[in-house]
């Protein structure tokens, strides 16, 4: 090997090593930079999670209903008969596409019923009905109707009412009671609606459950 082949390989090699060198470097400061960033979105999103979580208001009811799904859901989109049922949404006009109003007559307070404008965000037949009001930050609502078979022809319903934002706090303690009343009453009524006023309604055993701030209570 001469002098000459000699320096002209090491000239080549000592370039691709600083080259690697820094590639190298880069490499680990650009995966430092992404842990931290990864780092920050992860505590920001948890932090954004704890709040919204102190900031709910959540009313939950489930019962077994003697009759088919289809007779409990045509039931609860039949907003005609409301009236005829319901004390708690005594009026309420729909055409329940995904997208459309939903306008009610909503007797939170007994004396003093309120109209009430909402959009419907899911139509699932025969499964599942929700609708909501959203305003950014202060107070999202959502109100659902959940719909299961269960065993001997019966229907296992899921009432559920949840608020989030900034104002649920606030709702929930000036109108909590009022609410909770108001969805028992309906759901209550829902069942005898669909079972027949002679029958018992048959409630699920310890599945009632209001929760505010994180805490839950079950009624026996």
């Amino acid at each position: 090997l001469s002098w000459t082949t000699f320096t002209t390989k090491t000239g080549l090699i000592i370039p691709l090593y600083i080259l690697c060198s820094r590639i190298v470097w880069a490499l680990n400061k650009l995966l430092s930079h992404a842990y931290i960033l990864i780092s920050f979105f992860k505590q920001r999103a948890q932090s954004n999670l704890e709040r919204e979580c102190r900031n709910m208001f959540e009313i939950n009811l489930e019962r077994t209903i003697d009759a088919p799904k289809s007779k409990v859901w045509q039931t609860i989109i039949d907003c005609e008969a409301y009236p005829d049922w319901n004390p708690f949404v005594i009026n309420c006009k729909s055409t329940f596409e995904i997208g459309s109003p939903i306008v009610m007559e909503v007797a939170v307070i007994r004396c003093l019923p309120m109209k009430q404008k909402e959009t419907i965000r899911q139509n699932i037949e025969f499964e599942l009905l929700e609708y909501c009001i959203h305003i950014p930050l202060l107070l999202h609502s959502s109100r659902s109707h959940i719909l299961k078979e269960s065993s001997g022809d019966k229907t296992f319903y899921e009432s559920k009412f949840q608020l989030t934002g900034l104002l649920s706090t606030l709702v929930g303690l000036l109108l909590g009671k009022q609410l909770i009343r108001g969805f028992t009453e309906m759901t209550n009524a829902l069942v005898q609606r669909c079972e027949g006023e002679t029958k018992k309604v048959v409630n699920t055993s310890g599945n009632d459950r209001q929760t505010k701030k994180g805490h839950t209570s079950k009624r026996d």
